[in-house]
């Protein structure tokens, strides 16, 4: 998945710090480049409908900050 305002992969720029995963249920934590991250939302849809995408997965929380 890539950043929408850097334009590169958030795995690569190291912004995911923790994924668990409890049956279907997943939590995602995305650290962001600035608190204010202006597409903060926009981010966070983006990893959730990736997340959902993923086969058994039934549902999906992202923590930002």
């Amino acid at each position: 998945m890539v950043d929408p305002e850097l334009g590169t992969d958030i795995v690569d720029l190291g912004m995911v710090r923790e994924i668990e995963v409890d049956g279907g249920a997943v939590i995602v934590e995305v650290a962001l480049t600035i608190a204010a991250c202006p597409l903060r939302d926009q981010l966070r849809v983006d990893v959730e409908r990736h997340v959902k995408a993923v086969p058994g997965v039934n549902s999906v929380k992202v923590r930002t900050g």
